[in-house]
């Protein structure tokens, strides 16, 4: 794994320094959660229906509280085979003309669950590939949300975006109606990569796009890229890196492929012999840490990094950091509400994910119910737990007091358990204990997913299941 850093990067935020691999740490790597969600969507089941999601809407206070809204657009034009995602293949956008009907008919249940004007101080677009759509359906699909719901002026409004759907007016539509985040997917440059993932796209069309992005007013771009692709290497990915700084976006997700190929069938069309050795994905992993340090990005929890004055870093600075189903945001006290197949909602009592194929989500809408079908309840040691894994994930601490504070309860005694296994972590110096908690350092933010594994009453440090990816 990565152990060492340049000496003149040893004091900047978010990087590694040069702290030597302390022993054998492979004994760390295992497959666990990204920690979107505090339990995860693997302990969901039945117990959360429609019945019980509509109830635990009507606790929602209005004006008191801010929202999100997540919004799922599951088509896309084309099958990405390294994709994770819920998505459907379509050629012609007048498929979509159903799916927006329960789009609209779904928000217009959902804000009629709720007393009074729900107030979104977040919205993002994701899928699939949100710009599948035509312009005159995303008019209509904002149209939708825009008569249901409050959007607070100074709230985030997100997309994500297939650069190969994308075009100049699009831009312009996007921001004529308010977003001010893009996140465009790039993945990697190298064409031998993009070919075994089935997603060409040049340099010249990011190049392009971010150009008019900026040129237009659109303050937040973001890339996202994917380590440990098929035929990648450190000295391809370096190129890759090397057109994403000259194009500097606000801020990037550098996530680690997840090859599940028992889950999800297209995965079966990479073969495993193209994917580089776990030796080789600590490599990458490693130098795009470093590249993008040296290039004046803050490492931002597991896997984003952002330029030094975006919102995220002065959230985390301040203690702000929130880690959802979105990634990384700074809305720590939102609920979220989420839309359209497979979305998942987070409220104060649970978890509620719609129906997972297209066909059952609009049968369900279109029949009158909400389209939930499993989910979780939560309880009181899931709050405690929860609140311990987001700071963690986040700050790369466990703060005991500041914990106790949060949740207005005393934490004696709460975590003996955990922070007895822990001892093993900070003589293989991946924390450092202090007075009441402990803190991340700089070698165990490699391994934070298995840290916050111990504090995973489902999981118990254990967590060797195929559902999930490897933690390092």
């Amino acid at each position: 794994m990565p152990t060492i850093a340049t000496a003149n990067n040893a004091n900047r935020p978010g990087h590694p320094g040069t702290t030597p691999r302390p022993g054998d740490l492979d004994k760390y790597i295992r497959r666990g959660p990204r920690y979107t969600s505090y339990p995860t969507a693997v302990e969901f089941s039945p117990a959360v229906d429609s019945v019980a999601f509509e109830s635990e809407l009507a606790r929602i206070e209005s004006g008191n509280q801010q929202h999100s809204l997540y919004i799922h657009i599951p088509f896309c034009r084309s099958l990405c085979t390294y994709c994770g995602c819920n998505m459907v293949v379509r050629r012609d956008t007048s498929q979509a003309s159903r799916y927006l009907d329960c789009l609209d008919r779904e928000l217009a249940m959902i804000a009629g669950s709720v007393a009074g004007k729900i107030r979104l101080q977040g919205l993002h677009w994701g899928g699939g590939t949100p710009n599948f759509l035509s312009d005159s359906q995303i008019c209509r699909l904002w149209t939708s949300i825009h008569s249901r719901f409050e959007l607070n002026p100074d709230g985030e409004r997100s997309i994500e975006l297939d650069p190969r759907c994308t075009t100049p007016a699009q831009l312009e539509l996007l921001k004529e109606l308010g977003f001010q985040r893009i996140s465009f997917g790039v993945q990697d440059f190298s064409p031998n990569v993009q070919q075994a993932i089935n997603r060409q796209q040049s340099v010249d069309l990011l190049t392009s796009l971010t150009a008019h992005a900026r040129r237009i007013g659109i303050k937040g771009i973001n890339f996202d890229l994917i380590l440990g692709l098929p035929h990648q290497t450190p000295d391809s990915f370096a190129t890759t890196l090397r057109h994403v700084i000259r194009l500097r976006p606000d801020r990037i997700a550098a996530y680690n492929f997840a090859w599940l190929p028992t889950l999800k069938k297209h995965h079966q069309k990479i073969q495993p012999e193209w994917l580089p050795a776990a030796d080789v994905r600590s490599q990458i992993y490693e130098r795009t840490h470093q590249v993008l340090c040296n290039a004046g990005y803050r490492h931002i929890g597991l896997d984003h990094f952002a330029l030094a004055d975006d919102p995220l870093v002065r959230a985390q600075d301040d203690g702000r950091l929130f880690r959802n189903f979105q990634g990384y945001t700074t809305g720590h006290d939102q609920l979220l509400l989420g839309a359209g197949m497979s979305a998942i909602s987070q409220l104060e009592g649970c978890f509620a994910q719609n129906r997972k194929t297209i066909r059952a989500y609009m049968d369900a809408i279109e029949s009158g119910k909400f389209a939930t079908d499993r989910g979780t309840l939560l309880t009181d040691d899931d709050h405690i737990r929860s609140a311990a894994i987001q700071q963690i994930m986040c700050n790369f601490k466990l703060d005991l007091d500041a914990l106790s504070i949060q949740l207005n309860r005393t934490m004696d005694g709460v975590f003996a358990d955990e922070l007895e296994r822990l001892q093993v972590y900070q003589r293989d110096g991946l924390i450092r204990f202090g007075s009441n908690g402990f803190s991340v350092t700089d070698i165990g933010r490699y391994y934070v997913r298995t840290i916050a594994m111990e504090f995973d009453a489902y999981r118990r440090g254990n967590g060797e299941t195929g559902t999930f990816s490897q933690t390092a």
